[in-house]
């Protein structure tokens, strides 16, 4: 479950830290897990496949990664959240200004990504795809902020 936790966060903004957010062995966040695990009637696959550190491609699976998104305030409503989004790489970037503007440049380009997309679940697995995708084309690198 710990992989998980590290793959929602890497999909969050792959910069964001669990301890921002809340803590990575916190009742809460084990609950919000369970909690979407529940609600998304994901599997043991789906499961095997977040401790991979793989998107998912089930519809179960992305359902839970909504889930956790909408619990972390990246999606709201069912909705990209993008004033959520940046409110989280704000505060993980606050002392390094190139950093942000990079996560800024990721932000905007998921938005586009995502706004004609009404489903909760493709949201969220275009969200994941589409953080991976920028963090590239604005050389934002990935930082393992957690040794989990």
């Amino acid at each position: 479950m710990v992989y998980l936790l590290e793959f929602v966060i890497f999909s969050l903004a792959l910069t964001a830290s669990i301890p921002q957010i809340m803590a990575a062995d916190s009742p809460d966040m084990l609950a919000v897990f369970n909690k979407c695990r529940e609600e998304a009637g994901a599997t043991e696959d789906d499961i095997k496949n977040f401790r991979a550190q793989q998107i998912p491609s089930t519809t179960t699976g992305k359902c839970m990664l909504a889930c956790m998104f909408n619990h972390s305030g990246l999606m709201k409503d069912d909705k990209y959240n993008s004033e959520g989004a940046l409110k989280l790489v704000s505060q993980v970037f606050a002392d390094n200004p190139v950093n942000l503007g990079k996560a800024k440049q990721l932000i905007n380009g998921c938005t586009d990504e995502v706004k004609n997309e009404n489903d909760k679940c493709e949201i969220a697995s275009k969200i994941a795809h589409c953080t991976v995708k920028m963090t590239s084309v604005v050389s934002l690198l990935r930082r393992k902020v957690l040794l989990i």
